[in-house]
């Protein structure tokens, strides 16, 4: 089951923009505001290093919040992460 948290805007189909707020629970586990920023760069297939770069966090911050982003979506990669992520993101 997908559950969004909140949505602001986002334009159909294209990931949220860093201001915009998209939290998601697949069961009972809900990404952090952090790992949803996390997944807002992966999802524009940024490289780790440049989303540490772009948030001011080490790349192994950027690696923590990954795997807890992969393990809560249930995904084993960042394609499978996105695709999910994206699915469940409403279309306006």
């Amino acid at each position: 089951m997908v559950v969004l948290k909140t949505v602001t805007q986002p334009v159909g189909g294209n990931p949220p923009s860093p201001g915009q707020t998209v939290s998601w629970t697949p069961g009972d586990n809900l990404l952090t505001p952090r790992e949803s920023e996390v997944m807002r760069w992966l999802a524009r297939g940024k490289l780790n290093k440049e989303i540490a770069e772009e948030l001011g966090i080490s790349f192994s911050a950027v690696h923590k919040h990954q795997y807890n982003i992969f393990r809560k979506l249930h995904v084993d990669n960042r394609t499978e992460a996105a695709v999910k992520w994206m699915s469940a993101i409403p279309e306006v």
